[in-house]
């Protein structure tokens, strides 16, 4: 199946499915060939629903399965990545980390020069995270965000429950 992404008017426009993932005040982050880190996930191919994209990415990257998701947000971002302007409608999912992750670094099964690491995502190394707007859906009090650069990422939360209140 393709990915779900146009191109409008010299504009991608992607649908993305993101995994939060954190393990001992660290969270899963992606890194590779450019200048920034971003959360594992990836573009939801059309037909497929978006949970199951979740963890379909989240298989294809860590070669973990994922285990239950939570649906925390939808993250619209505005981009530009290698020339080329990009609208993402971002949906993002928690999960607790799976046992079978290890703790060191991971190379990304699907993008062989990408690789996963556990980082403090409130320290800043040189490497911001993006989009900036997504840390603002991490539990722990000690994650900071900082603002949206000039309103290029917006986030909306969701309450997700399974009954009761």
């Amino acid at each position: 199946m393709p990915y779900l992404r146009l191109l409008v008017d010299d504009v991608a426009f992607a649908v993305r499915a993101v995994l939060v993932c954190q393990r001992h005040g660290k969270l899963l982050v992606e890194a590779g060939d450019y200048p920034f880190r971003n959360l594992p996930g990836g573009a939801v191919n059309t037909g497929e629903a978006l949970e199951a994209g979740a963890a379909r990415e989240w298989r294809e990257e860590t070669g973990v399965n994922a285990g239950p998701l939570r649906l925390l947000a939808l993250v619209e971002n505005f981009f530009e990545l290698k020339g080329r302007r990009w609208h993402e409608l971002g949906f993002y999912y928690g999960l607790d980390a799976p046992d079978a992750l290890p703790d060191t670094r991971i190379c990304n099964a699907d993008h062989a020069v990408n690789h996963l690491d556990w980082v403090r995502a409130d320290i800043a190394d040189g490497k911001p995270i993006y989009p900036t707007a997504a840390l603002s859906l991490l539990p722990s009090p000690c994650w900071t965000c900082p603002p949206a650069n000039s309103g290029t990422s917006s986030t909306v939360k969701v309450k997700a429950s399974l009954g009761g209140t």
